[in-house]
């Protein structure tokens, strides 16, 4: 992810790359739109201008209706850190994530 040397786990909620997935039954390694600092693409022929002729495929779902980036969360120690504010708003997102390891721990 942008030089760094961690990874990043999407869920996707497209029903297309969602049913793809599915198909393959096991997570597919796939990049962002954009290149790390850009604008996300919106629409196939942006993403085009970034990748044309550097990655295998480049699945048109249609127009991106929510035209945000993802929510990146550093979770390499603790407590969480929201490293860029995406559509989830990040105090959900870490929420979820403090409710997932209290459980994990036995803690209701």
């Amino acid at each position: 992810m942008g030089g760094r040397k961690d990874a990043g786990i999407r869920i996707p909620k497209d029903n297309i790359v969602s049913m793809l997935v599915k198909s393959f039954g096991f997570p597919i390694a796939t990049t962002s739109a954009n290149i790390s600092g850009k604008p996300s693409s919106r629409k196939v022929s942006e993403a085009l201008k970034y990748f044309k002729g550097k990655v295998d495929l480049i699945l048109d779902g249609g127009e991106c209706k929510v035209g945000k980036e993802s929510s990146v969360i550093d979770m390499q120690k603790f407590p969480y850190v929201i490293v860029r504010k995406g559509c989830v708003p990040g105090h959900e997102l870490l929420e979820c994530l403090q409710k997932k390891d209290r459980l994990k721990a036995g803690q209701t």
